[in-house]
């Protein structure tokens, strides 16, 4: 894995977010959900889960196509205790993961 600026600045940000319960997630101010807001994050998380996949598999011819699901990350986001709509939905976390990052998304 390559080094540099952006991954140094953002990599902590980034477990802390993670590690964080709903409870205290959500304990947060909240901003509002715009269509704006939705689109950008949208755009992030796929562009971000692209890159990743080239990272992770450069060889591959569709690196994308790539999703490991025996993780951490694919049971949270599908519970077994819940259906994934009792969990917080995606648009309730856009705001707080663009602004850890540091994607302003009122930007264009």
């Amino acid at each position: 894995m390559s080094m540099n600026r952006r991954t140094l600045l953002t990599a902590p940000a980034l477990v802390a977010a993670a590690t964080l319960p709903p409870a205290l997630a959500s304990a947060r101010p909240a901003e509002p959900v715009t269509q704006e807001l939705l689109e950008s994050y949208n755009a992030w998380l796929f562009y971000e889960r692209r890159l990743l996949a080239m990272q992770m598999y450069p060889d591959q011819k569709r690196p994308d196509a790539l999703v490991p699901y025996s993780n951490g990350g694919c049971c949270w986001h599908f519970p077994i205790d819940r259906h994934w709509t009792e969990w917080p939905q995606p648009s309730t976390r856009a705001a707080s993961v663009l602004s850890i990052v540091g994607c302003d998304w009122r930007v264009t």
